[in-house]
């Protein structure tokens, strides 16, 4: 129950706080960076440089970036949060006018069960997520970042819908390019077979030890060569060449020894 009409201001603001704070938190654009005026046209504009001068397999990379936040509240292939929608098939499942629409104004499509609601309680908490479970016991939250909360209906002061949880700039707030290559990556998802499991993990390659060439080891049976591994670089060309869409990543050299002397490595497609 709203106790006095001071205390009802108090907990609305305290609503818009935790939305501004808390969309703030997934993503700190530059100020310049708010998503322009929606217009079909501009919608076409996007898809048609996305279709163009986009790449899906830089756009798995902009996706899986920690800077973009994708992953945080969105799966691909059982990888990344649940908050948001599975986006596996998402090419399958929106046009691609929805697709656009969804990342520069994501609170024009947002399903039922999508839609965040913020709560202020009665002890002056805000929370803010996606409502998982209802009943006459609690109200259970998930927020942004996965954590969930349990509210009994007496502590609630407030309670309002807020749209989506996605920020409204986080798309804006990229370059250009990586706009365009995550669109393009988005409208293959689900149609472009393997696009789904690229991303900034190597891509696992269990090498063989012995030589591609025998014959040019003669000591390979020695002792201090037993656990020497042979070709690890030539092996992996061999195992991913014409592989597509390519791996973002390799797994490191494994050293002569079997260790991992090196940092994974980044593949660059020729």
């Amino acid at each position: 129950m709203i106790r006095s009409t001071a205390r009802w201001a108090e907990a609305c603001l305290a609503i818009l706080l935790a939305v501004g704070l808390l969309r703030l938190a997934a993503a700190e654009p530059p100020a310049d960076s708010a998503a322009p005026a929606w217009s079909a046209e501009l919608v076409a504009e996007i898809l048609a440089s996305a279709r163009t001068d986009g790449d899906p397999r830089r756009g798995a990379g902009v996706f899986s970036a920690a800077t973009s936040g994708c992953t945080s509240c969105h799966r691909v292939a059982g990888q990344g949060g649940a908050v948001g929608p599975d986006l596996t098939t998402v090419a399958k499942c929106l046009s691609p006018e929805e697709i656009v629409e969804s990342l520069l104004w994501p609170d024009r499509h947002i399903k039922p069960e999508y839609l965040a609601t913020a709560i202020v309680t009665t002890d002056g908490r805000s929370v803010q997520g996606i409502v998982r479970e209802e009943s006459p016991a609690a109200v259970v939250l998930v927020d942004a970042g996965g954590q969930t909360h349990r509210i009994a209906p007496a502590e609630i002061e407030v309670r309002e819908a807020v749209g989506s949880l996605m920020p409204q700039n986080v798309v804006t707030a990229l370059p250009a390019a990586q706009r365009r290559d995550l669109v393009r990556y988005l409208l293959e998802l689900g149609r472009t077979p393997g696009l789904e499991t690229l991303a900034h993990r190597p891509e696992p390659f269990d090498v063989r030890p012995e030589p591609l060439q025998p014959d040019a080891w003669p000591n390979r049976g020695h002792g201090v060569n037993r656990h020497r591994v042979y070709d690890a670089y030539a092996k992996q060309a061999e195992a991913f060449r014409g592989r597509q869409p390519l791996p973002l990543l390799l797994p490191a050299w494994p050293d002569l020894d079997g260790g991992t002397a090196l940092p994974a490595r980044r593949l660059h497609p020729a």
